[in-house]
């Protein structure tokens, strides 16, 4: 019983809750979309080279992101801002 390929059902992602935090202003106004970095992550793992197999989201969307400024994500921001007036 073998499955075909028809569903596209893709490799799971383990994703820490702090990148989605962290980046989340990147993936808000799309400079970078979820779904081609998950796309682009197992894309680069499975190229068969054993040190990239080891590779982990939270490593890989670092050096992606690394030529972005990043700071405290704006909705953070505000909800804090809002706590404490």
């Amino acid at each position: 019983m073998g499955l075909d390929n028809t569903h596209l059902i893709k490799d799971p992602v383990i994703v820490d809750l702090d990148d989605l935090i962290k980046y989340q202003d990147l993936f808000i106004d799309q400079t970078f979309k979820i779904n081609s970095i998950f796309d682009q992550y197992n894309g680069f793992i499975n190229t068969g080279n054993i040190h990239r197999r080891v590779t982990s989201f939270h490593e890989f969307l670092g050096h992606k992101t690394r030529d972005t400024t990043l700071s405290p994500p704006q909705k953070i921001k505000k909800d804090v801002k809002i706590l404490f007036e």
